[in-house]
């Protein structure tokens, strides 16, 4: 399997994951109106499926959502090495490989720089170290092409449906679509994919009915509302995510 369109399926999955069906989340005691307009600021992403463990992240590292932040390399290497002694697709498959039809390759292993560029295989090609980014379609997890130059960050910034993903260690937040709401004082919000409905507030609990009277609650604590969001994403395992909007 091609180890970076798995990736990309990955990160698709888990964005379809961070919608807008959000449920409760936690208890504070402010009493500060909410109206005005706020934006996605901050997603913590459960694995576990349970938002309240400690084991949430506000990010992932890309090609290799494994790896802490801590651990997470700025680039990656460009690298393979053959493996003659697997002669079957379904055995490469098993280590990880790509096959090609008569041979199995799989990435040399270098996570920093150096290892990189003193990496050679049996061929005599050495590993080319990539850093920056690219553009990437969020709804498919398509790389986006930008013609005979390398993208930029401003080559993502003006559609909605494109982020930029760094080699390296990406924040949930920034990867996925700016979401923004404006509650006005008359008690009605609208959100920034044109959908529309009722607010209420009690204390530190926000409701929010939509105009197919779906009900979402979250938690007001200043300038921010927090909200939990849960789905199932990587087959039957639930993902719990944390998601707090600004002002």
């Amino acid at each position: 399997m091609n180890k970076i369109k798995l990736i990309l399926a990955t990160f698709s999955l888990i964005m379809v994951g961070c919608d807008d069906d959000t449920v409760s989340s936690g208890n504070n005691d402010s009493t500060e109106s909410i109206s005005g307009t706020y934006t996605l600021s901050s997603v913590v992403v459960h694995g576990s499926g349970d938002c309240s463990d400690q084991n949430g992240v506000s990010g992932t590292c890309f090609p290799e959502p494994q790896l802490s932040e801590a651990d997470c390399p700025a680039g990656n290497c460009n690298c393979s090495s053959d493996l003659p002694e697997v002669t079957t697709e379904e055995d490469c498959d098993a280590v990880d490989g790509d096959w090609d039809g008569s041979d199995c390759t799989v990435q040399c292993g270098a996570t920093t720089e150096a290892e990189c560029l003193a990496f050679e295989n049996s061929d005599g090609d050495s590993g080319e170290w990539y850093t920056g980014g690219f553009c990437m379609n969020i709804n498919t997890g398509d790389g986006m092409s930008c013609g005979e130059s390398n993208c930029q960050p401003s080559d993502c910034a003006d559609d909605d449906e494109v982020s930029w993903i760094n080699i390296g260690w990406n924040l949930w937040s920034a990867v996925l679509p700016q979401i923004s709401v404006t509650f006005s004082n008359d008690g009605t919000y609208s959100d920034s994919d044109n959908g529309t409905g009722t607010w209420t507030q009690e204390g530190a609990v926000l409701t929010m009915v939509n105009s197919d009277n779906e009900v979402t609650t979250g938690t007001v604590s200043g300038t921010t509302f927090t909200t939990e969001d849960m789905d199932g994403v990587f087959g039957s395992d639930p993902v719990c995510s944390v998601m707090t909007f600004s002002k």
